[in-house]
């Protein structure tokens, strides 16, 4: 493991403990979204252990991956107000999140990247971002979008989806050349922390106010 890795497994522990701490004063969508951080953290914990072991750890994303895309689907299903195209949208997210663990026993070993759930699930992320905005485009009264927790969900999946490019070119060039993939690996990772920091903001905003968020559920 390189000091990028350890830098990502800090932050997303210290996170997890921001997010624990403000439980009591969450709305149910910010909860699952601690909840989210904690499996985060069951999963890098776990897989750092076993790569410290030099042993294969890439089925603990096989099962993780799916399991946090659905959580984070079902915090944008509770703050979409078109329920028919919500209801659609999380029935394709679970669906999606079946096929991904079909893929793993099928398509790619277990013990491989599991590049198309990667490449699945955030499509779908996709989908529920621009639902989202689209809602927040049309609203009928102004909203200011920083004490939104929802906001800074969308825009840290943004950035989640964005950094799939990163893990791609680097899969690319483990091919060719693992010395430049490696300095690839390190940038895609420094965007992982940009993820994890913009999807946990709203814990620290809520230790720095003291209050809950009033626009979401």
């Amino acid at each position: 493991m390189e000091i990028i890795d350890w830098i990502v497994l800090c932050t997303i522990l210290v996170n997890t403990m921001a997010g624990v701490s403000v439980w009591k004063k969450s709305t149910k969508g910010l909860t699952l979204i601690i909840i989210y951080f904690v499996l985060q953290s069951v999963l890098e914990i776990w897989s750092d252990y076993l790569l410290l072991h030099k042993t294969n750890n890439q089925f603990l994303y096989h099962f993780f991956i799916p399991v946090l895309f659905l959580i984070l689907s079902y915090v944008f299903y509770l703050n979409i107000k078109d329920i028919k195209t919500g209801k659609w949208l999380l029935g394709l997210s679970i669906a999606m999140m079946l096929i991904c663990w079909c893929f793993s026993f099928t398509i790619q070993s277990i013990k491989d990247i599991n590049s198309y759930a990667h490449l699945a699930t955030r499509l779908v992320l996709c989908s529920w971002v621009v639902l989202y905005f689209r809602q927040l485009l049309y609203i009928d009264e102004y909203e200011p979008l920083i004490p939104n927790y929802m906001f800074w969900v969308s825009v840290s999946v943004l950035i989640h989806v964005a950094n799939y490019c990163f893990y791609g070119v680097v899969n690319v060039m483990l091919k060719f050349d693992g010395e430049l993939a490696s300095a690839w690996y390190s940038k895609a990772l420094i965007i992982d922390l940009i993820f994890y920091f913009t999807l946990a903001l709203p814990f620290y905003q809520i230790l720095y106010t003291n209050n809950k968020y009033f626009n979401a559920k």
